[in-house]
């Protein structure tokens, strides 16, 4: 497994799967599932069953002589840099466990595979156990859920569990329903939890079967779980599983795959790439369980300080600039979300998926990320019809509004009340923040261009200019490096220096606000360079810096920490402390910049890109392959 950044912070090591429907955010070494999750529309936030550290929710298990030989599997991988996919030879048997979260559909896949290559017969016990402990709720903060819970088999289905959250009436339904073609036991009982937390009873189930393999005689145990509304629901999905087949699943899953894999030269350089981009493209959006709407989000994993918030700079910018690379269609969808949902509350620091505010307070930069977003996506896919939709023609009108609002009386300069970094700033103007608004009034120039509003586009062309040369005025200082960007000012001779690593001024260059050989942005950056801040160990502001350093192409001051990952042959090795994966998309479009990468097909729209004098556009066609009635592998 290649590195993800952004995604420790808890004990040991962990791979993350999932689809538009589920997560699985932690699955450790030994193919454990730690917790489920999915967003609902009805609580407003990511809920997520889970398990106990010491006592996972999913746990295979094959026992022989009395001993638990899949412990520890010797091998992982992932398969396309998305399926979990676990090996291991143990006692004559060859055992494969793969994870399959097919894209569509409202569950997942576990299956064991075992070979017996021994020269006689071998008999054995398989099966998945495991400890439900709780529900989880999350939109930035964390709390359980009190419903009553509780496991139950299905009348008309004997193979089959159903895990219910319940109230007057069930709340939400996970089913696990195994193949009837195996003869199982179930045996389920209630446990009091011996760990440190009150919180009630653990639910702890087991369903096993007795197997007996000849020599090179080998079978599949597979798992299928599913989750709805209703009991009833969330069983008609694994049966929809068990019918379509999981090798279906498979094939379908992989090949979508590999339709969006974002090609290098340099397989190290890939995988980084790929792992990451993946991991965003699924874990800062999904589907909501209850009604089916597309919600964009900064993190789908409780364990993330940002986990089912919704914050423009990063759904914008950094997820945005991402799917651009893979996805021309879902970037088209994240678009439609924030111009209709979150809407209202443009430029508030951090909204639920329905777009409440969660963190109150004006963020100049949120105002902006979603203007820049629009434009990055017309000029990557080519696709300019969405331009032509009145709903985001308002948008864009009422985007301009609030940026005027923001103007200084006297000064071409807008100012902010919350810094890049989420703090409430000492400084009314800060230098990134102005040069984030200049490249805005540019696009916003083209974008008025686009659709024949001249008068606009060039009044937004003036803006655009004054601001420019107003950042010059006021932000330019001198000290011992020379003539060089401060990094906020009150307008009244009181400045600081300094920089932020959300939102750098080294990366002033990659708006091409200033040309990199300019002698004061060089000044600006000899300062960076020798003056870097302290940075705590196992800090997402590392991954920060690196990418920085990525979007202007400087590899030779990168962090130490890059640099030891790519010589590095433990593939294990993670930086940051928070599992976000919008920050993986903007590490993702870092990498591809930085290493000119190659995108796949399914990031073009339209051939054609040029500006021209049409009043209208045609709306690209929209594939549906993935919703066919019967898949085949």
């Amino acid at each position: 497994m290649a590195v993800l950044f952004s995604k420790t912070g808890y004990e040991g090591n962990y791979m993350s799967t999932g689809n538009e429907y589920i997560s699985l955010p932690r699955i450790d070494l030994s193919g454990n599932i730690h917790a489920i999750g999915y967003f609902s529309n009805d609580f407003d936030a990511c809920l997520e069953y889970v398990g106990r550290q010491s006592a996972p929710l999913i746990s295979p298990y094959i026992t022989f002589n009395d001993i638990n030989i899949i412990e520890k599997f010797s091998k992982y991988e992932l398969i396309s840099y998305w399926i979990p996919h676990f090996y291991k030879e143990s006692f004559g048997l060859e055992i494969n466990y793969t994870i399959i979260t097919p894209i569509t559909r409202r569950g997942f896949v576990c299956v064991l595979k075992i070979k017996n290559t021994n020269n006689f017969k071998t008999d054995f016990q398989v099966g998945f156990k495991g400890t439900w402990a709780n529900v989880l709720e999350t939109c930035k903060s964390l709390r359980k859920l009190n419903f009553v819970k509780n496991v139950r088999g299905h009348a008309y289905e004997p193979t089959s569990l159903t895990f219910n959250i319940q109230n007057i009436t069930n709340l939400y339904t996970l089913s696990m329903f195994w193949d009837n073609n195996y003869s199982s036991s179930v045996d389920y009982c209630l446990l009091k939890t011996n760990e440190t937390e009150k919180d009630g009873e653990d639910i702890y189930y087991n369903i096993n079967k007795n197997v007996s393999l000849l020599p090179e005689e080998e079978t599949e145990i597979p798992l299928y779980i599913g989750i709805s509304t209703k009991e009833i629901a969330a069983l008609s999905v694994v049966k929809e599983l068990i019918h379509q087949g999981h090798h279906n699943l498979l094939g379908l899953l992989t090949k979508w795959l590999n339709r969006h894999v974002i090609e290098h030269e340099d397989p190290k350089i890939k995988q980084l790439i790929n792992e990451n981009s993946f991991y965003s493209f699924f874990y800062s959006q999904a589907i909501t369980i209850d009604n089916d709407n597309l919600v964009i989000t900064c993190a789908r994993d409780s364990k993330s300080s940002f986990c089912g918030l919704y914050q423009d700079v990063d759904s914008m910018r950094w997820t945005q600039r991402a799917t651009q690379l893979i996805s021309w269609t879902q970037s088209r969808k994240h678009i439609n979300y924030a111009f209709n949902i979150q809407s209202e509350n443009i430029g508030q620091r951090s909204r639920s998926i329905n777009g409440h505010i969660v963190d109150m307070g004006i963020q100049l930069d949120a105002i902006c990320a979603p203007i820049l977003g629009l434009t990055e996506y017309i000029n990557r896919t080519g696709d300019k019809s969405i331009l032509f939709n009145s709903n985001t023609q308002n948008n864009i009108n009422y985007i301009q509004r609030l940026l005027s609002a923001q103007f200084d009386k006297n000064v071409y300069l807008l100012e902010t009340l919350i810094s890049p970094g989420g703090n409430y700033s000492s400084y009314p103007y800060i230098c990134m923040q102005n040069i984030m608004a200049w490249k805005t009034y540019k696009d916003l120039s083209r974008l008025y261009n686009i659709i024949r509003d001249l008068d606009k586009s060039n009044e937004m062309s003036t803006i655009s200019d004054n601001i420019k040369k107003d950042i010059y005025k006021y932000f330019l200082k001198e000290d011992k490096y020379g003539i060089r960007f401060c990094y906020a000012t009150d307008l009244n001779n009181n400045y600081i220096f300094g920089n932020s690593k959300t939102f750098s001024l080294r990366i002033m260059a990659d708006f091409g606000f200033i040309k990199k050989d300019d002698p004061i942005y060089l000044n600006t950056l000899r300062f960076l360079n020798e003056n870097p801040e302290n940075i705590p160990e196992n800090s997402t502001e590392i991954l920060h810096d690196i990418i920085n350093h990525l979007l202007i192409s400087d590899t030779e001051h990168i962090h130490e920490e890059f640099k030891k990952i790519l010589n590095l042959n433990d593939n294990l090795s993670q930086i940051g402390s928070d599992p976000c994966a919008s920050l993986c998309g903007l590490l993702t479009y870092a990498l591809f910049k930085c290493y000119k990468a190659t995108s796949p097909d399914t990031a073009i729209a339209m051939d054609e890109s040029e500006d021209s004098e049409a009043l209208m556009y045609r709306v690209p066609e929209i594939k549906l392959n993935s919703k066919k009635a019967r898949i085949r592998g």
